[in-house]
Protein backbone atom coordinates (compact mmCIF):
# COMPACT_ATOMS: atom_id res chain seq x y z
CA UNK A 1 0.00 0.00 0.00
CA UNK A 2 1.52 3.37 -0.91
CA UNK A 3 1.95 6.04 1.58
CA UNK A 4 -0.21 8.47 0.45
CA UNK A 5 -3.42 6.06 0.54
CA UNK A 6 -2.24 4.68 4.33
CA UNK A 7 -2.47 8.61 5.07
CA UNK A 8 -5.58 9.18 3.36
CA UNK A 9 -7.26 5.77 5.16
CA UNK A 10 -5.92 7.41 8.14
CA UNK A 11 -7.29 10.75 7.58
CA UNK A 12 -10.69 9.36 6.90
CA UNK A 13 -10.89 6.69 9.78
CA UNK A 14 -10.13 9.63 12.26
CA UNK A 15 -12.97 11.76 10.85
CA UNK A 16 -15.26 8.93 10.62
CA UNK A 17 -14.09 8.69 14.48
CA UNK A 18 -14.64 12.21 15.58
CA UNK A 19 -18.07 12.67 13.27
CA UNK A 20 -18.61 9.43 15.60
CA UNK A 21 -18.04 11.05 18.86
CA UNK A 22 -19.87 14.18 18.14
CA UNK A 23 -22.81 12.80 16.42
CA UNK A 24 -24.09 10.41 19.40
CA UNK A 25 -24.75 11.41 23.00
CA UNK A 26 -22.36 8.79 24.75
CA UNK A 27 -21.77 9.07 28.23
CA UNK A 28 -18.64 10.96 29.77
CA UNK A 29 -16.38 7.66 29.61
CA UNK A 30 -17.03 6.48 26.41
CA UNK A 31 -16.55 9.66 25.17
CA UNK A 32 -13.58 9.65 26.83
CA UNK A 33 -12.01 6.76 25.58
CA UNK A 34 -13.37 7.45 22.20
CA UNK A 35 -11.30 10.50 22.61
CA UNK A 36 -8.29 8.94 23.80
CA UNK A 37 -8.80 6.77 20.36
CA UNK A 38 -8.64 9.51 18.26
CA UNK A 39 -5.21 11.00 20.00
CA UNK A 40 -3.46 7.57 19.96
CA UNK A 41 -4.53 7.10 16.04
CA UNK A 42 -2.97 11.00 15.25
CA UNK A 43 -0.15 10.01 17.56
CA UNK A 44 0.55 6.78 15.15
CA UNK A 45 0.06 8.89 12.22
CA UNK A 46 2.22 11.71 13.08
CA UNK A 47 5.26 9.05 14.24
CA UNK A 48 4.90 7.29 10.63
CA UNK A 49 5.31 10.72 9.17
CA UNK A 50 8.17 11.67 11.37
CA UNK A 51 10.09 8.18 10.73
CA UNK A 52 9.55 8.64 6.89
CA UNK A 53 10.99 11.99 7.00
CA UNK A 54 14.70 12.34 5.56
CA UNK A 55 16.20 15.38 8.18
CA UNK A 56 19.64 15.36 6.28
CA UNK A 57 18.21 15.09 2.57
CA UNK A 58 15.66 18.00 3.47
CA UNK A 59 18.94 19.88 4.91
CA UNK A 60 20.82 19.03 1.46
CA UNK A 61 17.51 20.08 -0.05
CA UNK A 62 17.60 23.77 1.86
CA UNK A 63 20.91 24.37 0.69
CA UNK A 64 20.35 23.39 -3.15
CA UNK A 65 17.30 25.68 -2.95
CA UNK A 66 19.61 28.62 -0.87
CA UNK A 67 22.37 28.33 -4.00
CA UNK A 68 19.76 28.34 -6.92
CA UNK A 69 17.85 31.45 -5.00
CA UNK A 70 21.82 32.85 -4.50
CA UNK A 71 22.78 32.13 -8.35
CA UNK A 72 19.37 34.07 -9.50
CA UNK A 73 20.19 37.01 -7.89
CA UNK A 74 24.10 36.92 -9.57
CA UNK A 75 25.92 35.21 -6.84
CA UNK A 76 28.19 32.63 -6.38
CA UNK A 77 26.92 28.80 -4.95
CA UNK A 78 28.10 28.25 -1.38
CA UNK A 79 30.00 25.07 -0.63
CA UNK A 80 29.13 22.84 1.90
CA UNK A 81 31.05 22.98 5.23
CA UNK A 82 31.00 19.62 7.09
CA UNK A 83 31.49 21.43 10.28
CA UNK A 84 28.35 24.18 9.67
CA UNK A 85 26.76 20.99 8.33
CA UNK A 86 27.45 19.06 12.24
CA UNK A 87 27.11 22.92 14.46
CA UNK A 88 23.89 23.92 12.20
CA UNK A 89 22.08 19.85 12.61
CA UNK A 90 23.33 19.58 16.80
CA UNK A 91 21.67 23.04 17.25
CA UNK A 92 18.79 22.39 14.80
CA UNK A 93 18.17 19.40 17.45
CA UNK A 94 18.94 21.10 20.86
CA UNK A 95 16.08 23.74 20.00
CA UNK A 96 13.71 20.98 18.35
CA UNK A 97 14.22 18.95 22.06
CA UNK A 98 14.10 22.04 24.83
CA UNK A 99 11.56 23.71 22.45
CA UNK A 100 12.82 26.40 22.41
CA UNK A 101 13.81 28.81 18.94
CA UNK A 102 16.66 31.14 19.88
CA UNK A 103 19.21 32.15 17.82
CA UNK A 104 23.17 30.62 19.04
CA UNK A 105 26.13 32.95 19.99
CA UNK A 106 27.52 33.18 16.69
CA UNK A 107 29.68 36.36 17.43
CA UNK A 108 31.81 33.99 19.70
CA UNK A 109 32.72 31.74 16.20
CA UNK A 110 33.63 32.48 12.63
CA UNK A 111 30.18 32.22 11.33
CA UNK A 112 28.90 35.36 9.23
CA UNK A 113 25.10 34.63 9.63
CA UNK A 114 22.42 32.11 10.97
CA UNK A 115 19.05 31.78 10.14
CA UNK A 116 16.36 29.87 12.04
CA UNK A 117 12.89 27.90 10.78
CA UNK A 118 10.49 26.77 12.61
CA UNK A 119 7.50 24.70 12.14
CA UNK A 120 5.50 22.83 14.79
CA UNK A 121 2.19 21.87 16.24
CA UNK A 122 0.67 20.45 19.50
CA UNK A 123 -2.70 18.34 20.12
CA UNK A 124 -4.28 17.06 17.35
CA UNK A 125 -2.65 17.90 14.37
CA UNK A 126 -2.53 15.13 11.48
CA UNK A 127 1.29 15.69 9.63
CA UNK A 128 2.03 13.72 6.50
CA UNK A 129 5.04 13.47 4.76
CA UNK A 130 4.03 14.92 1.72
CA UNK A 131 3.32 17.86 4.13
CA UNK A 132 6.91 17.17 5.42
CA UNK A 133 8.21 17.25 1.81
CA UNK A 134 7.64 20.93 1.11
CA UNK A 135 9.37 21.76 4.54
CA UNK A 136 12.66 23.18 2.21
CA UNK A 137 10.72 25.57 -0.01
CA UNK A 138 8.93 27.02 2.78
CA UNK A 139 11.29 27.59 4.98
CA UNK A 140 13.62 28.76 2.16
CA UNK A 141 10.58 31.14 1.05
CA UNK A 142 9.89 31.91 4.52
CA UNK A 143 13.26 33.58 4.32
CA UNK A 144 13.46 35.28 1.22
CA UNK A 145 9.91 37.14 2.96
CA UNK A 146 12.06 38.79 5.73
CA UNK A 147 14.80 41.11 5.30
CA UNK A 148 17.02 40.08 7.82
CA UNK A 149 16.97 36.36 6.66
CA UNK A 150 17.14 37.29 3.13
CA UNK A 151 20.43 39.49 3.65
CA UNK A 152 21.57 36.08 5.39
CA UNK A 153 20.78 34.23 2.27
CA UNK A 154 22.63 36.43 -0.14
CA UNK A 155 25.55 37.61 1.93
CA UNK A 156 28.07 38.31 -1.16
CA UNK A 157 31.37 37.48 0.53
CA UNK A 158 30.76 34.10 2.19
CA UNK A 159 31.89 30.77 0.63
CA UNK A 160 30.46 27.79 2.81
CA UNK A 161 27.08 26.84 4.61
CA UNK A 162 26.19 24.39 6.71
CA UNK A 163 21.80 23.41 7.22
CA UNK A 164 20.74 21.07 10.00
CA UNK A 165 17.03 19.63 10.11
CA UNK A 166 15.69 18.27 13.21
CA UNK A 167 12.13 17.23 14.21
CA UNK A 168 10.82 15.62 17.66
CA UNK A 169 7.46 15.06 18.70
CA UNK A 170 5.56 14.89 22.22
CA UNK A 171 2.43 16.10 21.73
CA UNK A 172 2.88 17.23 18.29
CA UNK A 173 5.75 17.78 16.48
CA UNK A 174 8.42 20.21 15.95
CA UNK A 175 10.61 21.01 13.40
CA UNK A 176 13.62 22.98 13.22
CA UNK A 177 15.91 24.13 10.78
CA UNK A 178 19.35 26.01 10.82
CA UNK A 179 21.17 27.37 8.53
CA UNK A 180 25.25 29.27 8.96
CA UNK A 181 27.15 30.60 6.67
CA UNK A 182 30.52 31.91 6.36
Amino acid sequence: MSSIFKTNIMKNLILILSLFVSSFGFCQSQKKDAGDQLVTMVREQNSLAIKSFDCDSSSLETIKLVNKYRKSKGLTNLSIDTSLMSYAKQYSKYLSTNNKLLHSSIEQTSIKAENLYNKSSFGMYILTYEELSKVPSECVDGWKGSDGHNKNMLISDVTTIGIGTYISSNNGFRLNIVMVVR
